[in-house]
């Protein structure tokens, strides 16, 4: 699995399983995971952690796409955005436009 840390936020993204999202300001011993499949959710709060959740997966997503094709090509990510690369200069995954891995 991958973990991705973003300020106070981590989300947990195992082989499998469904991606937990923990607030580590109100949560630090994270003992209160905030399932990512959840609907119907009214708590603006924990609505703000999904919606940052699955940002977050997506953004693992593409980043094991990139470590994969890096592995089997030996060369480096072929697009704009490598997710890869940001993962050593994003400051915030707010940063990162979802969209932008496509563009090359």
């Amino acid at each position: 699995g991958i973990v991705l840390r973003d300020g106070d936020r981590l989300v947990v993204v195992p082989f499998n399983e469904i991606p937990e999202i923990f607030d580590m300001e109100l949560d630090p011993g994270q003992l209160k995971p905030i399932p990512i499949d959840q609907s119907g959710v009214t708590d603006k709060l924990i609505k703000d952690h999904i919606e940052w959740g699955e940002k977050a997966v997506a953004f693992v997503n593409v980043l094991k796409n990139d470590i994969s094709q890096a592995y089997r090509t030996g060369n480096r990510c072929i697009h704009k955005n490598c997710a890869l690369e940001l993962l050593m200069t994003l400051e915030s995954l707010d940063q990162w436009d979802v969209g932008s891995h496509f563009h090359k």
